[in-house]
């Protein structure tokens, strides 16, 4: 490339506030040459992360990393609420941190089509099925919104700054009160032909079992994921628990939750070896609040799998948790979406050789 043409790329991505110069010390003599980073001080983004229980929001800058405080609200119980409460926390934020704001990421556990910027399908959070979701925050704030799946999300925010760093070939999985699946191939997100790739917690595993949030019967989420063991060590208890009550109470020992946890892991390692037979990846990413509050649980996990897996498939497959959060992963996916907005633009100014 010319110098013409890299002047004209950069004089672009300046333009669009995606850049930014700035004054690098130096000890030498003379005017020192600007330097060229991405925008951290003059533009930023906002991320929105909105789980079943709680929706978080923050800043970042461009090279992805967070600022200021993360605000945190519970998940409203209607979609207006949630819609008026996100675009009030959002206006709260750019306020008080008078921020410069390109764009704002929204992830959501949910089925998305990310080309309609439309929910298709939320079985955890019912009401949010079958909404613009996209349209109508971008229209209560006036900035452009980009929504997306957490588990895809969250694969592009691991591979940059997480745990499977500049690795080509894995799979993320969120264990919450659903089971969502991410997949990395080959550098690339698998999205399946419409978006909706990744449901490992909807494969049947115990046929006409316990009916489940998206109306079957027997998926995995009804006896692997946070809710369904929740229910199970409730009922064998006989008192209403939460998941940081079954952490407590499987780190302190207590039989009846150290059998639940047991359990519990035996039916998940079912539906990751099936996926691990299937995509064969280097690594499994697993994001989990009781994996991160019992550390010992991935090992388990892991040996679980193994149990199961085809040697040859497992062989090589390293488990470990991850270090990014959908909160991440929403930034991550908004800086993404504006470069690729950008690019058309990019393409009548730049010439690669």
């Amino acid at each position: 490339m010319t110098f013409a043409t890299v002047a004209k790329a950069v004089a672009s991505l300046i333009d669009a506030r995606l850049l930014e110069e700035y004054d690098e010390p130096t000890v030498g003599r003379g005017r020192p040459a600007k330097r060229i980073r991405l925008a951290v001080d003059q533009s930023q983004v906002v991320g929105v992360a909105i789980e079943i229980d709680e929706v978080l929001v923050a800043a970042a800058g461009l090279d992805g990393k967070r600022r200021g405080a993360t605000s945190t609200f519970k998940t409203p119980s209607s979609y207006q609420q949630l819609v008026r409460s996100i675009s009030e926390a959002l206006s709260d934020l750019i306020k008080s941190e008078r921020l410069n704001v390109l764009g704002v990421g929204v992830s959501v556990a949910a089925q998305v089509d990310e080309k309609a910027g439309r929910v298709a399908v939320a079985a955890n959070l019912p009401y949010l099925s079958d909404k613009p979701l996209e349209r109508d925050l971008r229209e209560a704030i006036g900035i452009t919104c980009s929504i997306v799946r957490d588990t895809h999300a969250m694969c592009v925010s691991e591979r940059l700054h997480g745990s499977a760093k500049n690795l080509d070939n894995f799979l993320l999985l969120h264990l919450g009160v659903g089971i969502g699946m991410g997949v990395m191939i080959d550098g690339r997100l698998f999205f399946g032909q419409y978006g909706y790739s990744g449901e490992l917690g909807h494969m049947t595993v115990v046929p006409g079992g316990q009916l489940c949030h998206c109306g079957r019967k027997g998926c995995l989420e009804t006896v692997a994921s946070e809710w369904g063991l929740s229910d199970h060590l409730s009922e064998q208890l006989g008192r209403q628990v939460t998941v940081e009550d079954v952490a407590r109470l499987y780190a302190s020992g207590d039989p009846v939750a150290k059998k639940e946890v047991r359990r519990t892991c035996k039916h998940l390692a079912l539906g990751v070896s099936h996926a691990v037979h299937l995509f064969n990846p280097g690594k499994v990413v697993v994001y989990s609040r009781l994996f991160s509050a019992c550390p010992e649980l991935l090992e388990l996990l892991v040996h679980n799998v193994e149990r199961i897996a085809l040697p040859l498939n497992f062989r090589g497959c390293e488990f470990v948790n991850a270090a990014t959060t959908p909160l991440d992963g929403s930034i991550a996916h908004i800086i993404g979406h504006l470069a690729d907005a950008l690019a058309p633009r990019l393409s009548h100014t730049t010439i690669v050789n």
